[in-house]
């Protein structure tokens, strides 16, 4: 019998042997990955004895605990169980918020198709201006207003853009005829007229993009001259294209040495003719009635050349 009792005794203690030597043995990265709480409880062992080797002044112990393997594995999958944690959280924040969003826009599609079935292009725009809504926040929750201002925004777009378009296509004489139907009674950003008025530099690139400088710049007096409470803005559109083609003309000239020093030379020609007749400023008239020769006088100076300035003397 006694014999059976320390048989049972031994076999037992063996077990528990291996059950304590398979629970004290190291665990892998892998392990601490795919167990966070095990990881959790890995760092706080390995802080507490990190601590009690500092505390008792034992520095090789330190060193060793800081270059453990497990305990930087542990350490590891600890941070990115936090960061897995976090971004799980700020999705379900993200998706909480869309689905508030969307909502309430769809609260605010249903009123506005209830209340305003039938607005058209004009009317789109009389509304925004009326909602005064200002800026229109891309995230975050919306409250019934936003959202109504959400919608009108793009109504607005689908309904404004396209008649924009059309403005935008139509050839630019024929664009300032609608001026009197469009700003007769209001002019300003958020009105008819303001969508016109946005048109025309478009209208005035396709119109002239093919015109001579030369035709372009004789046209200066119809878009530019007069009282029209309008001709800031149209010969703005106007000068916008002229001036790009100006720019091109003085780029050629500042580039290309030929073009330039026939130019310049046939200018200078000009200009001594006129000091013959007795012009007195007879390079500043020269420029004024040539196009050519005002472009390659500004090259001069973008060729450092303002010793050539205003056609002193001729280009050899």
């Amino acid at each position: 019998m006694n014999k059976l009792i320390n048989k049972f005794s031994l076999a037992t203690l063996f077990s528990s042997a291996l059950v304590l030597t398979a629970c004290s043995e190291p665990k892998d990265k892998a392990y601490y990955q795919n167990n966070p709480e095990a990881a959790e409880q890995k760092v706080q062992e390995c802080r507490n004895q990190l601590m009690a080797a500092v505390q008792s002044k034992d520095k090789a112990k330190a060193e060793e605990l800081a270059k453990d393997a497990e305990c930087q594995w542990a350490s590891e999958a600890k941070k990115a169980a936090q960061r897995a944690k976090r971004q799980a959280e700020a999705e379900a924040r993200k998706a909480k918020i869309q689905a508030q969003r969307q909502q309430a826009l769809a609260a605010a599609e249903k009123q506005f198709a209830s209340e305003h079935a039938n607005i058209d292009w004009k009317g789109i725009i009389a509304l925004q201006a009326e909602q005064r809504c200002g800026y229109l926040r891309k995230n975050g929750e919306l409250d019934a207003k936003a959202a109504m201002c959400q919608v009108i925004a793009d109504k607005y777009k689908a309904l404004v853009e396209p008649v924009k378009a059309e403005f935008s296509a139509l050839p630019f004489d024929e664009l300032l005829t609608k001026e009197a139907a469009l700003c007769k009674l209001k002019r300003g950003r958020n009105t008819p007229c303001g969508v016109w008025e946005a048109s025309l530099p478009a209208s005035a690139q396709q119109t002239f993009a093919d015109m001579p400088l030369a035709e372009l710049a004789s046209k200066e007096a119809s878009y530019c001259k007069g009282n029209a409470a309008s001709r800031y803005i149209v010969c703005a559109a106007y000068s916008k294209v002229r001036d790009g083609k100006m720019k091109a003309l003085v780029k050629k000239y500042a580039t290309d040495d030929k073009a330039f020093t026939e130019t310049f030379n046939a200018c200078y020609d000009k200009v001594q003719k006129m000091k013959a007749k007795g012009a007195m400023f007879a390079d500043v008239e020269v420029r004024q009635s040539d196009l050519d020769c005002d472009a390659v006088n500004t090259a001069t100076y973008n060729r450092n050349l303002m010793q050539q300035a205003n056609f002193a003397n001729p280009l050899k």
